[in-house]
């Protein structure tokens, strides 16, 4: 979902160290784009907190490793349905040398200055067996992208951003 999210915002995104709990998610890139970004991660963060919770109660006499196997199942059906909602809202890439590939540029010259490398190190398998998968598909299929939020309490790593 995150990765999603960066390819529809032209930003680039880290997570937190394998471990780390709560997982943290950066976007970088120019101000707007991290922003917008934030938000729509804030949207899906709140709905899969949500809609884990409604769904948990389904679950609630299960042992606890059937529990946790289905709310991860749920939550692996609601990321990937998230994610391919919001891939299908990017339009297609532009080639040559206009403005988004100028902007690219732009970030990966300052992820560079910075001595950031980003490279893809997680990779995840659905459980797209379990039944709760579906659910979970069904729960991301009925979010709405478009509710308000509070900003967000800080934005980190930002091009352009004013020091001081």
């Amino acid at each position: 979902m995150a990765s999603a999210i960066a390819q529809l915002t032209g930003t680039r995104y880290w997570t937190s160290a394998a471990g780390v709990a709560p997982v943290r998610i950066t976007f970088f890139g120019l101000l707007h784009e991290a922003q917008i970004a934030g938000y729509l991660l804030d949207i899906c963060a709140r709905a899969m907190r949500c809609e884990a919770a409604a769904a948990g109660a389904a679950w609630a006499l299960y042992r606890l490793p059937v529990r946790h196997r289905r709310r991860a199942a749920f939550l692996d059906g609601m990321a990937d349905a998230l994610g391919r909602r919001i891939s299908a809202m990017r339009k297609p890439q532009p080639t040559g040398q206009g403005v988004v590939v100028i902007r690219q540029r732009i970030v990966d010259e300052e992820l560079s200055r910075l001595g950031v490398r980003i490279r893809d190190a997680r990779s995840r398998s659905a459980d797209d067996f379990d039944p709760a998968y579906g659910d979970g598909v069904a729960a991301g299929d009925r979010v709405a992208f478009d509710p308000g939020l509070t900003p967000r309490q800080e934005t980190s790593a930002l091009i352009g951003r004013a020091n001081g």
